[in-house]
C-alpha cells in the first residue's frame, strides 16, 4: 500500500491511501499540478519526501540524540 501525505488547498496536512498505485506512478501523475507532497510511504518505507519532511526528520533525530546522550 502507498500512503501519501500532502498539503491541501488550506495548507492542512492530509493522508491519502492508494492500494493500486506505487509511489513513482503517483509522483508522475502529479507533475505539473499544484499538488504539494510532504512524503510518500510505500509498504512502510519512505519513497519520496519534501525538504520540509527532511527538516522535521532531522529535528526529531537531534531531539532523540539529546534525550539519549
Amino acid at each position: 500500500m502507498t500512503e501519501v501525505f500532502y498539503y491541501n488547498t488550506f495548507n492542512q496536512l492530509q493522508q491519502l491511501k492508494l492500494h493500486n498505485m506505487d509511489a513513482a506512478a503517483f509522483v508522475d501523475s502529479t507533475k505539473g499540478s499544484a499538488f504539494k507532497i510532504f512524503c510518500i510511504l510505500e509498504n512502510g518505507l519512505i519513497k519520496n519526501s519534501s525538504p520540509e519532511f527532511s527538516n522535521v526528520e532531522a529535528e526529531l533525530s537531534d531531539s532523540l540524540l539529546n534525550i539519549l546522550c
